[in-house]
């Protein structure tokens, strides 16, 4: 080897020998971490640069977001057109950098178990109109290089249309469904039904449709509000007796509004009702009626009057039951029976001899004969008896004139005495003589003035004693047969 070669080769042999400088190295280092950030950065940049891509759908009629949620805190776009389902819809894709690459359209498919996007179309291009005609999760990819941005959305068809309001009418109530082109169900659970793509197993979500129905409202025809809720069919109780028509007002979480109607319903349903009212005079002869309330209630002679006040009745079927005590006796059940036409003003009056002292069940059942629905009404009655309180017999008068206790007289004697038929009183002296009698109508009896047979000279001063014997109205007589007591005659 000549001298100039080995010189060449030293030299050679220095440079690669050389020390290197520390810009050298700094470089050296660049070139290191330029090499990590390629092979790290393309997951990151997907969600760092997403707003590069723009990919959303051409004039939707409602625009909203999905419940899950990105790690990078975004939510994805749920966009909802009111065209006909099949109808065709434009998806924008749009690089905002103008930079042209390979946009790739995929649909979103499941089997309930595995999900995956199958590609629709790949075009080479910054930006493109996607025609697309099924709904459902749709994603765009961008590449450029060894970068890729991904968007995914959300495409749903809403031509839900309100087609009647039906109504369907019972004896029990009256029931109203809105009807729709789709099941409610359908509505709820399967038409805006997406996926969380955010997690590896396939995850329903179903609340966009399970809030479809946002706002519903029932009215009548009047425009009075209904107390009906919901679009499910739900009965209207008590149900209608009149005729009368209502409307309902629904409107989407996506802003469409829907109204029906029904017309003027025909009602079907009866409603028992009766007022049960008592003459206050014992005769019979007068008009004195008191309204007997929800327990009528009143004493031998029992004179009552059933009155009916039901709605949409055509025919009425009055009836009184006995006293169980006295059916159980072997006595007749039922009492009195009437059929009647229906009308506001229609009322029967069972004869007074029917009551004797008991508990009685007057019913009043309400039919209509074109839709054969009836309703019966019940209201328990009470009679009492000829009973006369022994603090009704005073214990001392004083016949002087002065109009205060001049007689001897039952108190309160048309509270007291009103249901006694038959009344007899017998005063005797001490020495056991009878001194006054009087036998007849109580109403009548005017009192013992003192006076013997009350006519006679005025008896003196002292002790006497009485007896009281009467009957009621209903043929019962007091228990025991008699009063007997204890009389004072001051003067």
């Amino acid at each position: 080897m000549g001298e100039k070669e080995q010189i060449r080769e030293y030299r050679g042999c220095a440079h690669k020998r050389e020390k290197r400088s520390p810009f050298h190295l700094l470089g050296t280092g660049v070139v290191y971490v330029a090499l990590l950030l390629l092979f790290f950065l393309p997951v990151r940049v997907v969600f760092a640069q997403t707003e590069a891509l723009s990919f959303y759908l051409d004039s939707p009629n409602y625009t909203g977001e999905t419940r899950y949620v990105w790690s990078d805190g975004q939510r994805d776009k749920i966009y909802v057109s009111f065209l006909a389902p099949g109808t065709a819809l434009h998806l924008k894709a749009k690089r905002a950098d103008g930079l042209v690459s390979d946009l790739t359209l995929a649909h979103f498919e499941t089997d309930g178990w595995a999900k995956e996007f199958k590609t629709v179309k790949t075009v080479s291009a910054a930006e493109h109109d996607f025609v697309i005609n099924q709904s459902g999760g749709y994603q765009l990819q961008s590449k450029v290089g060894g970068v890729t941005l991904t968007r995914t959305l959300w495409v749903f068809y809403d031509d839900i249309a309100l087609s009647e309001l039906r109504s369907i009418s019972k004896c029990d109530g009256l029931t109203l469904a809105p009807v729709f082109n789709y099941d409610a169900d359908a509505i709820r659970y399967d038409k805006f039904l997406y996926y969380d793509l955010t997690v590896e197993d396939v995850s329903q979500i179903q609340d966009f449709g399970a809030s479809y129905f946002k706002t519903v409202n029932w009215f009548n025809l009047q425009g009075a509000p209904v107390e009906v809720y919901g679009i499910a069919p739900r009965p209207i109780t008590p149900p209608p007796y009149e005729k009368i028509g209502y409307k309902v007002e629904i409107e989407s979480s996506t802003g469409k509004k829907f109204t029906a109607s029904t017309p003027e319903l025909v009602p079907v349903a009866v409603k028992a009702k009766m007022k049960i009212e008592i003459n206050k005079d014992l005769d019979g002869l007068t008009e004195q009626w008191q309204d007997g309330g929800e327990t009528p209630e009143g004493e031998c002679p029992f004179f009552m009057r059933m009155k009916n006040e039901s709605e949409n009745a055509t025919q009425l079927h009055w009836s009184v039951r006995n006293d169980l005590r006295a059916v159980r006796r072997g006595r007749q059940d039922t009492l009195f029976y009437q059929m009647t036409g229906a009308g506001t003003s229609e009322e029967v009056r069972p004869s007074s001899e029917l009551f004797t002292a008991g508990l009685y069940r007057v019913e009043l059942r309400a039919v209509n004969e074109q839709s054969g629905c009836q309703d019966t009404v019940r209201i328990n009655v009470k009679v009492d008896s000829a009973l006369l309180a022994k603090n009704a017999i005073p214990n001392v008068f004083s016949p002087n004139g002065d109009g205060i206790n001049d007689v001897f007289q039952i108190i309160e004697k048309a509270k007291n005495a009103k249901s006694l038929k038959s009344f007899e009183v017998h005063i005797m002296n001490r020495n056991g003589s009878l001194v006054y009698e009087y036998k007849g109508d109580i109403r009548k009896w005017e009192g013992w003035n003192g006076r013997k047979n009350g006519k006679g000279e005025p008896l003196a001063v002292g002790t006497y004693f009485y007896i009281i014997r009467a009957v009621g109205w209903d043929g019962v007589e007091f228990s025991g047969k008699e009063y007997k007591g204890v009389l004072q005659l001051y003067r």
